[in-house]
């Protein structure tokens, strides 16, 4: 009975040790959780780009964007993830496109654009991945991403300036796609700034 009770108790004393390093890690990865979730920043290059409601050309029109507009690249919910769908000899993905009417903070306007060109070729695509923004409003810096941008900090670039990518890309938060992780490099600080007021270079 005695050895039964030392069993026990060593078993409950393990089984909290693993809750508590459990807790940690998931403490630490709630943290830090939000720095994979990201989806890319793109620059359009060509004039007049369609936007259609699905991968294809047999799909509506239901918005144009102008060269050097921006878009943000749409993955969570995508039957097949971030991967294009290939259709009528283009590849295509969904994204988020500039739509005033839809808010400040949540510009949520889904789509599908070629990925590729139409000129036969797979090489010559529509957008552009981009590393860095230009500042058309006076932009400053926030510690939180979602909902809503929120913890302002102290920190703001003035229109004509640039706020570089804080990671290798542009990226924007996937629970906000206005929350554009960049890094001001005049005080050496980064969090996210408000993609309407930047424009992807």
């Amino acid at each position: 009975m005695l050895n039964l009770l030392k069993r026990i108790g060593l078993f409950v004393i393990l089984l909290s040790f693993f809750l508590v390093i459990s807790q940690t890690t998931a403490s630490v990865y709630a943290e830090g959780g939000w720095y994979g979730k990201h989806t890319s920043v793109m620059d359009v290059k060509l004039a007049g780009l369609n936007v259609r409601s699905g991968p294809g050309t047999s799909y509506p029109i239901i918005a144009q964007v102008s060269k050097g507009e921006d878009l943000v690249r749409y993955c969570p919910t995508t039957p097949n993830g971030c991967s294009p769908v290939g259709a009528d000899g283009q590849e295509w993905l969904r994204n988020y496109y500039p739509d005033g009417n839809i808010g400040y903070y949540a510009n949520a306007a889904l789509g599908w654009i070629a990925w590729y060109s139409s000129d036969g070729g797979l090489s010559n695509k529509n957008y552009n991945y981009t590393q860095t923004a230009k500042v058309n409003r006076t932009s400053y810096l926030y510690t939180g991403d979602c909902p809503n941008l929120n913890s302002r900090k102290q920190t703001y670039d003035s229109p004509g300036e640039y706020q570089p990518a804080y990671d290798s890309e542009l990226s924007a938060s996937v629970c906000n796609p206005n929350a554009w992780r960049v890094r001001n490099y005049d005080i050496t600080d980064y969090g996210f700034a408000n993609g309407w007021n930047l424009n992807a270079e």
